[in-house]
């Protein structure tokens, strides 16, 4: 949710967003040191880039500021990476709750809940 809040403020200004995202992108890399995430931040900004690329190519996008590689921006791999990471953690999350709602019934039934 930060990234995208320095997207909408900064994003007259690759340079800066490129770095702070770097800076962002770096931390959470070297906090969590999970090899999935890093294949999945890596493979998000790829596929993410070349899908952007195409996007833009094909005139289905149009960034205010654009960057060095027809046309997009220098920060777009790196909230592509992000936005990986974040969908990998809203997955991983919601599995972990359907696994509790479906042992639910099994806890109420032992505690005589429904009875």
């Amino acid at each position: 949710m930060v990234s995208l809040f320095l997207m909408t403020i900064l994003y007259k200004n690759n340079f800066s967003l490129f770095f702070i995202l770097l800076s962002f992108s770096l931390s959470i890399i070297i906090i969590r040191r999970n090899i999935v995430d890093i294949f999945f931040f890596f493979v998000g900004a790829v596929f993410g880039t070349f899908l952007i690329f195409f996007s833009v190519q094909f005139g289905v996008l149009k960034f205010a500021n654009p960057g060095c590689f027809g046309g997009v921006p220098y920060w777009v791999p790196l909230m592509a990476g992000l936005t990986s990471l974040l969908i990998r953690r809203i997955v991983k999350t919601s599995i972990k709750i359907e696994k509790k709602w479906k042992k639910l019934p099994e806890l109420a039934k032992e505690k005589g809940l429904f009875e």
